[in-house]
């Protein structure tokens, strides 16, 4: 018996990949005019992990 597997794998390598503070930045933050303050209350996190997130920083 031979298996198909139900999602074949990608078959381009991805490039030029988008850092989630990058997305969050334009797709949600500048897209509704939102501050990083009121954007951290309506996601329910910190405004300084909001804004690590934002910068590309992370905790070693």
């Amino acid at each position: 018996m031979i298996r198909t597997p139900l999602f074949p794998p990608p078959t381009m390598a991805m490039h030029n990949q988008v850092h989630p503070g990058d997305f969050i930045r334009t797709e949600i933050i500048e897209a509704h005019g939102l501050s990083v303050t009121a954007a951290a209350k309506v996601l329910g996190v910190s405004r300084p992990a909001l804004s690590n997130l934002l910068r590309c920083l992370s905790k070693a």
